[in-house]
């Protein structure tokens, strides 16, 4: 009919046509249903897929600002902090120290990180590698915090010492408090008893004792 140039409103109405083409939503109608069917699909999977970006992103950036807030704490800390590796040897024993990482108050007191990481602690305070190395290797296999005072003598202060193994192997926390107006009360009243209990030997007096 087309090709003959007849329309079909000219045809009654009960006209049954033979061969009739089908139209388009008869001939694509599967095809248009299965494509709006992913497109569905593929607009929930990129909505999960945004929606989960963005809970990662905010927990990442939680966790960059917990972690800024640790770096802060630990550099804002008025004691010196040192983190370490200990370095074995074939044996096992503990033979150095390798710095990892130091807070402000360590750069302010003795070197720039700059200059100490990736350094061995042995280039820097050969003196005090004994004691460290021993009470280092103490903690990390026994897992728990040791603490014992040390003496810098080369600029005459008084340390109390806390160390801590990290979650990672041969890591180290080092804390040093600075102890050295305590200690140096403390030996002013030992040496005030001492002289006391002299005074009292020399007077042959012993308090509360009555004939």
């Amino acid at each position: 009919l087309n090709r003959k140039g007849l329309s079909l409103d000219f045809c009654p109405k009960g006209t049954i046509f033979f061969n009739k083409p089908p139209t388009f939503w008869e001939q694509y109608n599967y095809f248009i249903l299965g494509a709006i069917v992913c497109i569905i699909l593929l607009f929930l999977f990129f909505q999960y897929r945004i929606r989960h970006l963005n809970n990662l992103k905010k927990a990442q950036m939680k966790e960059i600002e917990i972690m800024t807030t640790y770096r802060n704490l630990i550099n804002n800390m008025p004691i010196l902090y040192m983190q370490e590796e200990l370095v074995t040897n074939e044996k096992g024993e503990p033979v150095d120290l390798i710095y990892r990482n130091v807070n402000s108050h360590f750069e302010k007191n003795f070197f720039s990180k700059e200059k100490v990481i990736g350094k061995t602690a042995s280039e820097f305070f050969p003196e005090s590698m004994v004691e460290f190395l021993h009470f280092t290797k103490m903690s990390l296999d026994e897992n728990r915090a040791i603490t014992f005072p040390y003496y810098f003598k080369q600029i005459d202060t008084f340390y109390d010492v806390v160390l801590k193994g990290t979650h990672k192997n041969n890591i180290i926390d080092i804390f040093c408090v600075n102890s050295t107006e305590l200690h140096k009360a403390q030996q002013k009243l030992s040496a005030t008893n001492n002289k006391l209990a002299m005074a009292l030997d020399v007077a042959n007096i012993v308090p509360w004792k009555w004939d």
